[in-house]
């Protein structure tokens, strides 16, 4: 058996201009990255966002309390894409009432570098009763 050499790619040629293209297209695509700075103004705008969340009165009247952790997606229009339960309070209708309450709210996407980027982010939805409010 005769060891084979192994075969190079010419340094030039169609193959080479492919390999720049890629590379070239794959940096271009990457999104830029927020300095602390504007993660901070983003983080504060959407700190609470979620308000007034409607406490379901079935839950009420079983005294039932927790705290729900919403996985939010939004676009760069600012539009919810997705809410999903990433934290269950133990209580479907909790996780429900605060599903609807995601879905519903108002929030913005980051802006980095001037442009708007898309964003997935957890939002804390809780559910407490004192003691006026609880039926037991």
């Amino acid at each position: 058996m005769t060891p084979t050499t192994p075969r190079r790619w010419p340094a030039s040629g169609p193959l080479a201009a492919v390999a720049v293209t890629l590379v070239v297209a794959g940096c271009a695509s990457t999104p830029p990255t927020c300095t602390p700075d504007e993660e901070k103004a983003w983080a504060s705008a959407n700190g609470s966002a979620i308000r007034g969340v409607a406490y379901p009165d079935d839950a009420r009247q079983q005294g039932l309390e927790g705290q729900v952790r919403l996985m939010v997606t939004v676009d760069e229009s600012d539009a919810v894409r997705q809410v999903l339960v990433e934290s269950s309070s133990g209580h479907d209708v909790l996780d429900q009432a605060a599903l609807k309450a995601g879905r519903e709210a108002k929030f913005t996407s980051p802006v980095c570098s001037g442009t708007k980027l898309a964003r997935s982010f957890v939002v804390p939805v809780s559910f407490k009763l004192d003691a006026s409010q609880s039926t037991r």
